[in-house]
């Protein structure tokens, strides 16, 4: 549908990320090919976290590793721990699966923007991209070496443009932060005004 509403307004190069979670390899697999049957680009994918707490570095990797060989489309790991039980992605295994060929980059929101600079400082963004998952770090994450934010708040917001400089003094630091504080707040309570209709039994 996204593809055929960009196409439809002049958008063929509108680039398009679909998001993939599921319980198992498996099924997270059959979505990346369904993504790339419905026209997406890349597709973001979290770990399966049913059983967080059985998941070891070694078993994190791999399930990265195999539904990356697998994907028809590129792959964004998704390094969310808030929504996964506490999985949490550390720098060497974001270095090691920055080898593979058919992973891109990461979004990060687990907020450490040391990992963040560790793992930018290894690999350039057309290799494998480093970009944070909250507007709230944005500002942070660049200065770190990262290139960008994958954010929610932009879909309320998709053509304001906030950070203009590479560099940055504290006040200006500030001044960016409080915007995307607001924006934040302004985008967290349009999702708590969503809830009901999505979780509405039919």
């Amino acid at each position: 549908m996204t593809r055929k509403i960009a196409d439809a307004n002049g958008r063929t190069n509108f680039t398009i990320t679909q998001g993939c979670w599921a319980g198992c390899t498996r099924d997270v697999i059959d979505q990346t090919k369904a993504a790339c049957e419905s026209g997406a680009d890349y597709v973001l994918v979290l770990v399966p976290a049913v059983f967080h707490w059985a998941q070891d570095a070694a078993t994190i990797v791999d399930f990265f590793v195999e539904v990356a060989s697998n994907s028809p489309l590129p792959v964004m790991i998704y390094n969310c721990p808030v929504i996964v039980g506490g999985i949490d992605l550390n720098s060497d295994m974001l270095e090691k699966l920055a080898l593979h060929p058919n992973i891109s980059g990461v979004k990060m929101t687990c907020a450490n923007i040391g990992k963040m600079g560790r793992v930018a400082a290894q690999f350039s963004p057309d290799h494998f991209a480093t970009l944070a998952g909250s507007s709230d770090l944005l500002v942070s994450a660049l200065i770190a070496g990262g290139v960008g934010c994958i954010t929610g708040v932009a879909n309320l917001f998709p053509k304001v443009r906030i950070f203009k400089q590479s560099k940055v003094d504290r006040p200006q630091w500030l001044t960016y932060s409080r915007r995307f504080w607001s924006r934040s707040l302004t985008f967290a309570k349009t999702k708590s005004s969503m809830r009901p209709l999505s979780c509405k039994r039919s």
